[in-house]
C-alpha cells in the first residue's frame, strides 16, 4: 500500500518539479509582453514619457497615436506613451507593478507622467483591507507580487479564501500558473478567432448581427448590447444601494501618488466620460462630498485633476459601459 501511495505521489510530483525547473531556467515560457512586462523591459531601451493606467475603459478609449500627435502639435516634440489600462485590474495591482518597474529601472520614473482615470472627478477607491484582485482575473497580480507581499495579501486583504488560495498556489508553484495562463491564452485567442469568423461570415449591420468594434472588442450586435446594458444597469443599481463615504487617506491610490512622486514621476488624474447609467451612482450627495474631499487632497499634494470637457451622450456608449472611442 505504501509503495502504491509513493508511486502516485511520484507520478504527479516529478512532472511538476520538471515544470518548475523549466520555468525558473527559461523565462520564455511566459510572454515577455504580458501587461506591464513588455513596457518594463522596454524602459531601458526607450524612455517612457506618459503612462496611462486604469480600467478597460482606459484601454478602449485612449488612443495613443492621437495623444502623441496632439503633444507634437502643441509642443513640437515627439513623445513615447504606453496605455496599460486593462479589464479586471485594481489599484493594488498597479501599485505593485509600478514597484517592480522601479526595481528594474529606477530612472524610468524620472520625468514620467502617470495618467489615472477619475470618472466625474473620483478615481478608483479601495483600501489594503479590501480586495486586492478582481475575482474575474486573480492571476493578473502574480508577476508583480513578491513573496513577502503575498503574505501581506493573505493577512491584510478581505479577499475570499478561495481567491487567496488560488493566488498563493499559483505564486508558489509557477508551473500551475503556467498551465492556467496557457489555458486562458488559448481560450482568449480562440474566442477572438471565433468572433472574427462569425463577424466575417454573418456580419449584417442593418440587422445588428455579430458586429464587433475594433476598440477592445466591444460588442455592438443587438443581443450583446442588450446583455451588456442590463449588466451595466444592475451594477449601477447595486452601487446606489451600497454607498459609504470615502476616506481618501486610507486609499491605495494615495500610496500610488506618494510612491511615484517621491521617485520623480508626476501623477495626473483626468475625467473619464461615463454613460448616464454609470453617472447616477457617482452623483449622489455622498459621492459629491467624496469628489470635493478628493479635490482638496489633490490640491494639497499638488496633483492636477483634468477636466476633459468631452461632450457625449448615451449614443457614444453602445453598451452603457464603453465609449465607442475618444481620441
Amino acid at each position: 500500500m505504501k509503495r502504491l501511495v509513493l508511486k502516485v505521489i511520484l507520478f504527479f510530483a516529478v512532472p511538476l518539479m520538471l515544470l518548475e525547473v523549466a520555468f525558473y531556467t527559461k523565462e520564455a515560457f511566459f510572454p515577455s509582453n504580458q501587461w506591464f512586462n513588455g513596457m518594463i523591459q522596454n524602459t531601458k531601451v526607450q524612455k517612457l514619457d506618459f503612462l496611462f493606467i486604469g480600467s478597460s475603459r482606459v484601454g478602449a478609449a485612449i488612443d495613443e497615436s492621437s495623444f502623441k500627435q496632439a503633444i507634437k502639435d502643441c509642443f513640437g516634440r515627439e513623445v513615447t506613451t504606453a496605455n496599460l489600462g486593462t479589464g479586471y485590474s485594481t489599484m493594488a495591482e498597479y501599485y505593485f507593478a509600478l514597484k517592480r518597474l522601479y526595481e528594474y529601472n529606477p530612472s524610468a520614473f524620472d520625468g514620467m507622467t502617470i495618467f489615472i482615470e477619475a470618472p466625474t472627478g473620483i478615481p478608483s477607491w479601495g483600501r489594503w483591507s479590501d480586495d486586492w484582485v478582481d475575482p474575474g482575473r486573480p492571476g493578473l497580480i502574480l508577476p508583480y507580487l513578491s513573496f513577502s507581499e503575498l503574505i501581506e495579501f493573505l493577512e491584510q486583504s478581505n479577499q475570499h479564501w478561495s481567491i487567496k488560495s488560488r493566488v498563493a498556489l499559483e505564486k508558489s508553484f509557477r508551473s500551475v500558473y503556467l498551465i492556467r495562463m496557457t489555458r486562458d491564452v488559448i481560450i482568449e485567442k480562440g474566442g477572438r478567432l471565433a468572433n472574427e469568423i462569425e463577424s466575417r461570415l454573418f456580419a449584417n449591420k442593418d440587422k445588428g448581427i455579430a458586429d464587433l468594434s475594433s476598440a477592445a472588442g466591444i460588442r455592438t450586435d443587438e443581443e450583446g448590447l442588450r446583455l451588456a446594458r442590463k449588466l451595466a444597469i444592475d451594477i449601477a443599481a447595486s452601487a446606489l444601494k451600497k454607498q459609504e463615504s470615502i476616506d481618501w487617506n486610507e486609499m491605495i491610490v494615495m500610496d500610488i501618488i506618494e510612491f511615484a512622486s517621491k521617485r520623480g514621476a508626476k501623477v495626473v488624474f483626468y475625467d473619464m466620460p461615463l454613460s448616464s447609467v454609470q453617472q447616477k451612482p457617482m452623483n449622489t450627495a455622498i459621492r459629491q462630498e467624496d469628489r470635493r474631499a478628493f479635490r482638496v487632497v489633490a490640491n494639497r499634494l499638488g496633483v492636477p485633476i483634468l477636466e476633459t470637457g468631452f461632450e457625449c451622450n448615451d449614443e457614444d456608449f453602445p453598451d452603457f459601459d464603453f465609449s465607442i472611442h475618444f481620441p
